[in-house]
C-alpha cells in the first residue's frame, strides 16, 4: 500500500465542506455560517480545512439537524444613540 492510498483509506469516512454542501443541497457558504455561529454538524479542522465525519453528520440529520450543535444565546442589538429626526 502506498502513502496516497493509505491516506485516502484513513479519510474515507470524512467529507469536506463542498461534498457535504452538495449532499445536503446547500451552498458551502451556509456551512461556513454554521461554523461561525457554532451550529450545524460538528467538524474537525485538518490544517485550515474543515472536515465532517459521515457518522456525525448522519446523527445530526437523524436528530433533526441539531445533534452536536452548540447554539449561542441570542443577544439583542444595541440601540442607536441617535434619535429620529421629526
Amino acid at each position: 500500500m502506498n502513502a496516497k492510498s493509505a491516506a485516502s483509506g484513513l479519510l474515507a469516512d470524512w467529507v469536506d465542506e463542498h461534498e457535504l454542501a452538495l449532499a445536503l443541497g446547500r451552498n458551502p457558504r451556509t456551512l461556513q455560517r454554521w461554523r461561525a455561529r457554532h451550529t450545524g454538524p460538528e467538524h474537525t479542522l485538518l490544517g485550515e480545512k474543515p472536515l465532517y465525519h459521515v457518522e456525525v453528520v448522519q446523527r445530526w440529520l437523524a436528530a433533526g439537524g441539531t445533534a452536536g450543535a452548540v447554539k449561542r444565546p441570542r443577544t439583542s442589538r444595541p440601540r442607536s444613540s441617535r434619535q429620529a429626526v421629526a
